[in-house]
């Protein structure tokens, strides 16, 4: 009997310090600012063409996955994909880009965005720019230093307006 009072209180002791747990930390108006540039320095490295910049962006077991296309899974093989934007694709190189609607939320180490962008793609030399539209929509992590890297990137096309 004397044990079941000992696991009750024991029980009661666990679940009481569990509730008075502070809740996560808002997100600050610097993580906010550091979240915010991420869509940026991501379509950033798709037009410069860099793999390695790409990765960088990301955790150790990242994940990418790229509209009807494989998913990436881990740093390594984000950055062994290479050339982003190969000469043979149709839809060519990358020359500029932009984000709007920016929504950003989350608690803590852990934070969402999601944001509309803009791809502007030169199919061959001598051809017309083209325009891509699409959507991110990004989960990221907190890492020791303050910084933010993602840990997930899911993007794929939007109809033209």
């Amino acid at each position: 009997m004397i044990t079941n009072h000992r696991m009750s209180l024991a029980l009661w002791i666990a679940l009481s310090v569990l509730a008075c747990a502070p809740p996560a930390a808002e997100l600050t108006d610097e993580d906010r600012s550091a979240i915010a540039t991420m869509g940026d320095r991501y379509l950033q490295a798709l037009v410069d063409d860099d793999a390695t910049a790409l990765a960088s962006l990301f955790v150790e077991d990242g994940i990418r996955l790229v509209n009807e296309g494989a998913v990436t899974h881990g740093r390594a093989a984000i950055q062994a994909i290479g050339r982003l934007a190969p000469t043979g694709n149709p839809d060519g190189d990358f020359i500029s880009s932009q984000t709007d609607n920016l929504t950003i939320g989350g608690q803590g180490d852990l934070a969402y965005s999601w944001m509309d962008y803009d791809l502007v793609t030169v199919p061959s030399e001598g051809a017309e720019a083209a325009t891509h539209l699409g959507r991110f929509l990004t989960v990221m992590r907190k890492q020791p230093d303050g910084s933010w890297l993602f840990v997930a990137v899911m993007f794929n096309r939007r109809p033209y307006p």
